[in-house]
């Protein structure tokens, strides 16, 4: 099994990559050798309850993205984050930019939220004194700390992050959908290469995996993008009938995965794969 259904939201499929308990393990262990058995359980019961912030930023690009009459098919957790799934990506480039901005915007209200208990807490007065920070003060740092980490990360305009889709947005909204993609992809390499490089230093293997990954991703949609473009429009939705005027016969039109185009061929011939 890749992935386990944890429940759903607003009719939203909630799923765990299997990969995402190689997170907790990992930062347990670390953790464990660092700061003992305390910091370690800290630190887990920190990744898990970042992974309900993490959903909750994802419901908030998939609530916005809905607003436009956007679907999202699921949501699903990876050890890198999460993946929202939508039916399409939006066409106006200031629906793109809102849906973008929503889940940032989730994580900024729960840390403005965890900071209000902090300064209710007392926990900034605890923290002062190392010896009177108790396991709440600790988790509820770590917790806010994490949130403060994800809205600057997911704001980097790194292609396909949420930065970088507000760059794409942005430049769309002056230049063709295609060469606004171009250079946002342009971007995130750039950003790639300070990412192998911190992981390099630092000796931090995941953030250049994180790098590599994001290029990958923007490169992907990037050749969708173009793909989907060089189509007409009358052939853009596979497998819907149409009658030419020629003649009675029923068309259809299907992806060659060989050739790498549209074709159109006669309703119930056989396919060429």
């Amino acid at each position: 099994m890749r992935s386990w259904r944890i429940g759903s939201a607003f009719g939203i499929g909630l799923y765990v990559h299997w990969s995402f308990l190689l997170l907790p393990a990992i930062v347990g262990w670390y953790q464990l050798n660092q700061g003992g058995f305390d910091a370690a359980l800290v630190s887990v019961i920190s990744v898990f309850a970042l992974l309900g912030c993490v959903i909750l930023h994802e419901l908030g690009h998939s609530l916005m993205a809905r607003v436009y009459g956007v679907n999202t098919r699921d949501i699903t957790m990876y050890p890198i984050g999460g993946i929202a799934r939508l039916e399409r990506m939006p066409e106006r480039p200031i629906e793109e930019l809102f849906i973008a901005i929503a889940g940032p915007l989730v994580n900024v209200v729960i840390s403005l939220v965890l900071f209000g208990g902090m300064l209710l807490s007392g926990t900034f007065e605890r923290i002062a004194d190392i010896r009177s920070v108790g396991f709440g003060d600790r988790l509820l740092s770590e917790l806010f700390l994490m949130n403060v980490v994800l809205v600057v990360f997911n704001m980097l305009p790194a292609f396909p992050m949420d930065g970088g889709r507000v760059l794409r947005s942005l430049l769309a909204m002056w230049i063709d959908r295609i060469p606004a993609t171009e250079v946002a992809v342009m971007v995130a390499c750039v950003f790639c290469a300070l990412f192998l490089t911190v992981a390099i230093l630092q000796k931090s293997p995941l953030i250049g995996l994180i790098g590599v990954f994001v290029v990958f991703l923007g490169r992907q949609e990037l050749a969708m993008l173009r793909k989907r473009r060089s189509v007409p429009a009358a052939a853009v939705a596979a497998d819907i009938p149409t009658v030419l005027p020629a003649g009675p016969r029923v068309i259809v039109h299907v992806w060659d995965p060989l050739r790498g185009v549209w074709v159109a061929q006669p309703y119930g011939a056989r396919r060429h794969s």
